[in-house]
C-alpha cells in the first residue's frame, strides 16, 4: 500500500476526474505512484499486471494553477474558474507511465518500467518518446539508461519534427548534447519549422553549444523557413555586441560562404551596413566578403550606407576599397548624394577622388546641385574641377537650369565661376530665351545678364529672338517695359540690335505705351550721361537711321532690306499677331493713306507690297498714333 501522502494525492486527483474524462486530468494508480516516486506501489501494481501503456491526459499550465505537493513532488495542473465548470481550452498530451518517469527524472522508476514496457519508443499525444521527455529536467543518467538499456531511438522525431538532440540544445543541456552526439545523433536534422539544433543554439545565444555543434560538423549553409543561413540569422536576430561578433567569427571560422545571399539578394556585408555595425563590417571585409557586390535593388554596401546617411560607415568602406564612382539606378553615387543635399557625404566622396563629372545621361553632380539650390555643394564641385558648362541631353547648361527654377543666387555663382552666358542648347536657345520663356520679368536678372556679356540678338533654330519667346509666353505691358529697357541698355553700350526687333515693336498692340516707356527710359539714361547725342526720336530706333545702326544697315537703300525682314517676320507671326488684334478692333486696310505716312517715317519710298503687309497689322487708331509720333515727338 502506498504511503499516506501518495494515497491523499491519488484521492485528490481522482476527485477532480469524476465526469467528462476527455476534458479533465485523468491519472490511474500507476501514474500517481510514478509521480510520487513510490517504488513499492509501482512494484506491487506491476506484479498485479497493471497496464504500463495506459496513458494519462494532462493539459499544459496556463492562466491559473493549483499546486499539489506530496513529499518531493510538485505537480501543476489547470483549474477552471470553479471545479464544476468546464476546463479552459488547451493542448492535451497523452503520456504513459514511462513518459512521466522520464519527464520528472525518476531514475529508479524508469529502471522498473523498462522491463515491463514492450516499446521504449512508444509515442505520447504529441509524438514524443520517453527520450524526448528526458531532455528537459532529467539527469543525464535517465537518457543514458533509455539509450543503453532500453535501446531508445536517438533519431526519433515528435510531431514537430524535433529530435532529442534538438530539445537538449533548446533547453541548453550541454551534458546531454555531448552525450547524444557521442551516440551518433544527427546534428543537421530539420524540424517541421525548417530549424536545426544550430539555429536553436543561436536563438539561445549559447556560444558553447554553437561551438560543440560546429565541431560536430553542423552545416553552416542550411536555410531555415525564412531562407536564411545561420550567418544571416546571427546578423538579423542576435543583439549587436560581442555575442553577435563572436557567433559570426565561429561561423566564418567553420567555412561559411561569405558570398551567399539571403532571400532578398543581400550579402552579409549589406546586412552589417544596414545594422550600422562597423565592427561586423570590418570583420566581414577582413575575411573576404566582396565589398562592391550589389543586391537586386542595384545597391552596393557603399550605396546603402550613403542612402542611410551613414558618413562613418561610408568612410570605412571607402578606406577598404569600395568603388567611389559606381552607379546607382543610372546615377553616380556623388550625383545621388548631391540630390540628397548632404554636404558632409559630398565632401567625403570628393576626398576619395569621386569623378565630379560622372552622372546619368540627363544629369550630372553639377546639374543636381543647380536644381537643388545648394550653393555650398556647387562650390565644392567646382573647386574639384567640375565642368560648369556641361550639357544635358537637351543641350541645356546648369546656368540655364538655374534660370528655369528662378535661382538667382545659383545663377550669379555659376557666372562668377566662369559659366558661359552665350551657350545655346539643342534648339539654339540662349539664357535669354530661357529667361523669357520662364516668364521672368525681374529687372535685376536682365540687367545682370547684360552686364556680364549675354547677347540678346541671338536667334534660336526656329529664328526666334528672346523677345519672340517672351511674346509667345505672355505678352503684357510689363514685358514691353522690360524689352524697351533691354534695347536701350544694349544700344547704350554701343551694340547692334537684331533687325527683327523692329517688327515686334510695330506689331505691338501697346504701341503708344511702348513709345512712352522708351522716352522715359531714354531720359533716365541721358541723366546718367550714357548717351551723348542730344536729340533722338523714337523712329531713330525703328528705322535704324541713327548712330545705333550697324555699318551694314547704314549703307544706302538698306532700309528696303530692313523692311523686307519686317515683312517676312510679319508673315511668320501672322497668326499670333492676328489673334491679338482681332480681340480689340477690326483690321483696317488703308493702303493709300498709309503709304505716304510710312514713306515719311522711313524717309524713302517703300514698295507697296511691304506697306500693305505692315498695314494689315495696324488699326486706324494705331496709325494715327504713329503719324502723330512721327511728326511731333523729339526728345531734347
Amino acid at each position: 500500500m502506498a504511503e499516506d501522502g501518495a494515497v491523499d494525492l491519488e484521492h485528490d486527483l481522482r476527485d477532480l476526474s469524476l465526469d467528462n474524462q476527455d476534458d479533465r486530468l485523468v491519472y490511474n494508480r500507476l501514474h500517481v505512484a510514478v509521480l510520487s516516486n513510490d517504488v513499492d506501489e509501482i512494484t506491487s501494481l506491476l506484479n498485479d499486471s497493471a497496464d504500463v501503456r495506459e496513458k494519462t491526459y494532462a493539459k499544459y499550465p496556463s492562466t491559473s494553477e493549483i499546486e499539489c505537493e506530496c513529499t518531493n513532488l510538485k505537480f501543476c495542473f489547470h483549474q477552471a474558474d470553479e471545479y464544476g465548470n468546464e476546463w479552459k481550452s488547451g493542448d492535451v498530451v497523452a503520456q504513459n507511465a514511462l513518459h512521466l518517469a522520464a519527464k520528472h527524472s525518476k531514475l529508479e522508476v524508469v529502471k522498473l518500467l523498462l522491463d515491463a514496457i514492450g516499446d521504449v519508443d512508444e509515442r505520447s499525444g504529441d509524438g514524443s518518446t520517453a527520450l524526448h521527455y528526458s531532455m528537459q529536467n532529467s539527469d543525464i543518467e535517465v537518457a543514458r539508461l533509455l539509450l543503453e538499456s532500453g535501446a531508445a531511438d536517438v533519431e526519433a522525431r515528435n510531431d514537430d519534427g524535433k529530435t532529442p538532440l534538438y530539445l537538449a540544445v533548446k533547453f541548453e543541456r550541454v551534458d546531454l548534447v555531448c552525450y547524444l552526439l557521442s551516440r551518433g545523433a544527427n546534428v543537421n536534422v530539420f524540424t517541421k519549422n525548417q530549424s536545426t539544433p544550430l539555429y536553436s543554439a543561436l536563438i539561445n545565444c549559447n556560444e558553447e553549444l554553437v561551438q560543440i555543434l560546429l565541431d560536430s560538423k553542423a552545416s553552416t549553409d542550411v536555410r531555415n523557413k525564412y531562407c536564411e543561413e545561420p550567418l544571416f540569422f546571427v546578423l538579423r536576430v542576435v543583439d549587436k555586441g560581442e555575442s553577435r561578433l563572436g557567433f559570426a567569427r565561429l561561423l566564418i571560422d567553420n567555412g561559411v560562404n561569405l558570398q551567399n545571399r539571403d532571400r532578398h539578394g543581400s550579402t552579409p556585408l549589406h546586412i552589417a551596413v544596414q545594422n550600422r555595425d562597423e565592427e561586423m563590417a570590418t570583420l566581414l571585409i577582413d575575411r573576404g566578403c566582396h565589398i562592391d557586390t550589389k543586391n537586386p535593388f542595384d545597391m552596393s554596401p557603399l550605396t546603402l550606407a550613403v542612402c542611410m546617411n551613414m558618413v562613418s560607415m561610408a568612410r570605412l568602406l571607402l578606406k577598404r576599397g569600395a568603388n567611389v564612382n559606381e552607379f546607382f539606378i543610372r546615377s553616380s553615387i556623388l550625383e545621388y548624394v548631391v540630390m540628397r543635399r548632404n554636404a558632409e557625404l559630398v565632401q567625403l566622396l570628393l576626398e576619395f577622388n569621386a569623378d565630379v563629372n560622372a552622372g546619368s545621361e540627363s544629369n550630372s553632380p553639377v546639374f543636381a546641385a543647380s536644381l537643388h539650390r545648394h550653393t555650398n555643394i556647387m562650390h565644392m564641385l567646382i573647386d574639384k574641377g567640375a565642368d560648369i558648362n556641361c550639357k544635358d541631353k537637351k543641350g541645356r547648361t546648369p546656368l540655364m537650369r538655374s534660370i528655369e527654377i528662378k535661382n538667382y543666387a545659383m545663377m550669379q555663382l555659376l557666372i562668377n565661376r566662369g559659366a558661359s552666358v552665350n551657350q545655346q542648347d539643342n534648339h539654339g536657345n540662349t539664357v535669354f530665351h530661357v529667361l523669357f520663356e520662364s516668364s521672368h520679368t525681374e529687372e535685376g536678372w536682365t540687367e545682370y545678364l547684360l552686364d556680364v556679356g549675354a547677347d540678346f540678338n541671338i536667334e534660336n533654330n526656329s529664328g526666334h529672338t528672346p523677345f519672340a519667346c517672351m511674346m509667345m509666353a505672355s505678352f503684357t505691358r510689363r514685358h514691353v517695359q522690360l524689352f524697351i529697357k533691354y534695347i536701350v541698355l544694349h544700344l547704350a553700350r554701343g551694340s547692334s540690335v537684331n533687325p527683327k526687333i523692329t517688327c515686334y515693336l510695330i506689331a505691338s498692340p501697346t504701341w503708344s505705351k511702348a513709345y512712352n516707356l522708351y522716352t522715359q527710359e531714354l531720359e533716365r539714361m541721358k541723366k546718367v550721361k550714357i548717351f551723348q547725342k542730344e536729340k533722338y526720336t523714337f523712329f531713330d530706333v525703328l528705322s535704324k537711321k541713327s548712330a545705333f545702326l550697324t555699318p551694314v544697315l547704314k549703307e544706302e537703300n538698306n532700309i528696303h532690306f530692313e523692311m523686307g525682314l519686317i515683312a517676312n517676320q510679319f508673315d511668320y507671326y501672322s497668326e499670333m499677331t492676328r489673334k491679338v488684334f482681332y480681340k480689340k478692333v477690326e483690321r483696317l486696310k488703308c493702303l493709300n493713306s498709309c503709304i505716304s505716312l510710312l514713306n515719311s517715317v522711313f524717309e524713302t519710298e517703300l514698295p507697296p507690297e511691304i506697306v500693305e503687309r505692315v498695314c494689315d497689322f495696324l488699326t486706324n487708331e494705331e496709325m494715327m498714333e504713329l503719324q502723330a509720333a512721327a511728326e511731333t515727338t523729339v526728345i531734347d
